[in-house]
């Protein structure tokens, strides 16, 4: 999903929140420590570390990309300008299951079960 903000001198920005495999696909730069650098593989494979560590502490994790636009008149946007996109950094948080989660699952394993039966004859 992508948003278009402008500033108060007209500046505009082009921000982008998605699936981190997906960010990383359009994103050629990242930003660090407020400096935007070509994104390099060793890199690359330390974030990917990173968000695999937080999956794997339960956390969702979703990418957040941006990059300027040119300032000038009413354009239409499309997801065609979701690309060359500058990686500013991820978001991770609980995503936790619904109350109704172990209800629903109890009441899927006869399903399930039954599934199973009709796949071996």
């Amino acid at each position: 999903m992508s948003v278009v903000v402008e500033d108060d001198e007209g500046n505009r920005l082009l921000i982008t929140k998605g699936a981190v495999e997906e960010l990383f696909n359009i994103s050629t730069c990242v930003e660090v420590r407020g400096e935007v650098l070509e994104r390099l593989p060793e890199y690359d494979l330390k974030r990917k570390a990173l968000v695999d560590q937080l999956n794997a502490q339960g956390f969702r994790v979703i990418a957040v990309a941006y990059k300027p636009l040119p300032s000038s008149g009413d354009v239409a946007y499309s997801v065609a300008d979701e690309s060359d996109m500058i990686l500013k950094g991820f978001l991770a948080f609980l995503d936790p299951p619904k109350e109704s989660a172990p209800e629903a699952l109890r009441q899927a394993q006869p399903v399930q079960r039954a599934g199973k039966d009709t796949h071996r004859r």
